[in-house]
């Protein structure tokens, strides 16, 4: 479950089924022979429910702590011996999918089971990506989810979602 909070989302992909995560695969007789029993299911981390009143006074920007944007040995021991209880944008999704298997390794890294961790809606879409939606059998147009004239914003290829309907 992500719970959307204005342009943030808090990672708790222990409440996830395989559908939700886009991981689901189909029973054998469904899978046009292809053999899945060598498929392993991922191993989920489940975050506590969030306390906003909490995360409001002891809440910290942790800026792709559990991206590729870090830098494990400076900031796993900071955020492990901290008095933060939320890491703002700790999982970024900028013109690439979060990558759950490596954040949950970092979170299993830090060892804390008392803080809730942030995920950061993107601010850029790679408008050549090709990204299928498995469970809903649709592929997704990121050039259709662009803001007017932002073409090319962040580099070739890229552009600000739009966020209204």
């Amino acid at each position: 479950m992500f719970v959307i909070y204005t342009a943030m989302a808090f990672v708790m992909p222990g409440k996830l089924d395989d559908r939700s995560l886009n991981t689901y695969v189909p029973p054998l007789e469904v899978s046009d022979g292809q053999d899945n029993t060598e498929r392993v299911a991922p191993v989920l981390w489940s975050a506590p429910e969030p306390d906003f009143a909490r995360m409001k006074s002891a809440g910290c920007v942790a800026d792709g702590l559990l991206s590729e944007y870090n830098e494990p040995e400076v900031d796993i021991p900071l955020v492990a011996q901290s008095n933060c209880y939320y890491f703002h944008r700790a999982l970024e999704t900028w013109l690439e999918p979060p990558d759950f298997a490596r954040a949950i390794s970092i979170i299993d890294e830090i060892d804390r089971d008392d803080v809730v961790y942030g995920m950061f809606i993107a601010e850029a879409i790679d408008t050549k990506a090709d990204y299928e939606h498995r469970a809903q059998e649709r592929a997704f147009d990121f050039k259709e989810m662009c803001r007017r004239n932002s073409k090319n914003y962040w580099g070739e290829h890229t552009c600000i979602p739009e966020l209204e309907d």
